[in-house]
């Protein structure tokens, strides 16, 4: 068996309390790794997330953020073959971003493996 990385990049979007733009985006970068990583079992190997536009902007003075949030997220697969690897690690991917509990999330792409060790 070989090691395989398994990659998919997904957007979503985040909401969070902020005095500025700039603050509501770091924070939406944060928040969304925060929650993959702790959604993460054995095969998570990293997350990688970046705020890419507000979506919906406050309404009001305590009114939240909504920010666009694009991000990428790679599992490791002990498999015999790509092909197979690639099967299994989409899945895992998506029993990651759900268990992530993330807002209405997509994918951006289609699953890419990387590299067998």
């Amino acid at each position: 068996m070989s090691t395989y990385h398994v990659r998919r990049a997904f957007e979503t979007v985040a909401t969070v309390s902020a005095g500025t733009t700039g603050t509501a985006k770091s924070d939406a970068d944060e928040s969304i790794r925060e929650a993959v990583r702790e959604a993460g079992g054995e095969t998570f190997e990293s997350v990688d997330a970046e705020a890419t536009d507000v979506f919906e902007f406050p309404a009001g003075p305590f009114d939240p953020y909504r920010v666009t949030v694009q991000g990428t997220v790679t599992v490791t697969v002990e498999s015999d073959e790509e092909a197979s690897a690639a099967e299994t690690g989409d899945q895992l991917i998506e029993d990651l971003l759900t268990a992530a509990r993330l807002d209405g999330w997509e994918y951006l792409d289609d699953t890419t493996v990387t590299g067998a060790d």
